[in-house]
């Protein structure tokens, strides 16, 4: 039998490869550092309906390795916190919010999204997740019960495919809440 790989300790360990940075750069168009299948327009779009302004603060849930928390706090001016289950996502995340000054309103911190994170009830003005709330079965639960930390949020948990012809299509399953139920 092969050997275990975590896949995701591995590609946060190793984000910052420059020949990574060439595939995200070919892939997406623009490398905000995301890992999702999410272009920029589209992630743009996805979060203008959080309505962010530079006196938001945001949890992003499932940061990864943090680069579309930094793309935002750079692009719009808000806070963002980001929280990851994974060690080496959080410390990469980190480093790059370290080496592009952006720690006074970017902060990153290892927690598993499945169980109770350490923030108040409506800590945050909006919510992200981006490609992960499959992996969240208890987080989605939660959200369909009321007990959220923002009051707006954002969920792509779609899967991206293709059309007949091989042409990639676009997410079909986001979700924007305004309200909590």
């Amino acid at each position: 039998m092969a050997e275990h790989s975590d896949l995701y300790r591995n590609t946060y360990s190793q984000f910052n490869e420059h020949v990574l940075e060439i595939i995200r750069k070919e892939t997406f168009g623009v490398d905000i550092g995301q890992n999702s299948w999410l272009t920029v327009d589209e992630y743009d779009r996805f979060v203008s309906w959080l309505r962010l302004t530079p006196e938001s603060h945001l949890l992003e849930v499932a940061t990864g390795s943090g680069g579309p928390a930094l793309y935002l706090a750079k692009t719009i001016g808000c806070r963002v916190t980001g929280v990851d289950a994974n060690k080496e996502g959080v410390t990469t995340a980190s480093r790059m919010a370290s080496s592009s000054n952006q720690t006074s309103r970017v902060s990153f911190t290892v927690a598993d999204a499945n169980a109770r994170l350490p923030f108040d009830d409506n800590s945050f003005d909006a919510v992200l997740c981006i490609d992960a709330m499959n992996h969240l079965p208890a987080r989605l639960d939660q959200t369909q019960h009321g007990r959220a930390p923002a009051q707006r949020a954002q969920f792509d948990y779609g899967a991206v495919d293709s059309d007949s012809s091989g042409n990639r299509r676009k997410p079909r399953h986001c979700r924007a809440r305004d309200r909590w139920p």
